[in-house]
């Protein structure tokens, strides 16, 4: 599900960033998901993509393939014109599913 190893590699294996890294995301991924969650059911597509892009680096820092991947067919359907509300809604719930199933395993590595 999580694979730090990237995070290790551009760090150095510093551990006081990786755990700073961590953190941010922890602290940071929910407010994301709930930008995104209402800026789609607001039809506010360019607001979507900002909250989207905010989550992708630390997706990729995570090593969560998994939640990239739904990223980036987010990302995908926001360029689309007329882009489906009820598609991108399940993709955030993806999104918001994969972060909870992460979230314990990360806080784990804190301590």
């Amino acid at each position: 599900m999580i694979d730090l190893s990237y995070l290790r590699s551009i760090s150095d294996n510093n551990e006081e960033f990786i755990t700073q890294m961590i953190q941010s995301f922890l602290d940071h991924a929910p407010t994301y998901i709930q930008e995104m969650k209402t800026a789609c059911h607001q039809d506010e597509w360019s607001g979507l993509a900002m909250s989207t892009h905010k989550l992708k680096p630390s997706a990729t820092y995570m090593g969560i393939d998994q939640l990239l991947d739904v990223i980036l067919q987010i990302e995908n359907q926001v360029k689309q014109s007329g882009p489906s509300a009820e598609q991108l809604h399940k993709l955030i719930l993806q999104v918001e599913q994969l972060c909870n199933d992460a979230y314990p395993l990360l806080q784990n590595k804190l301590h």
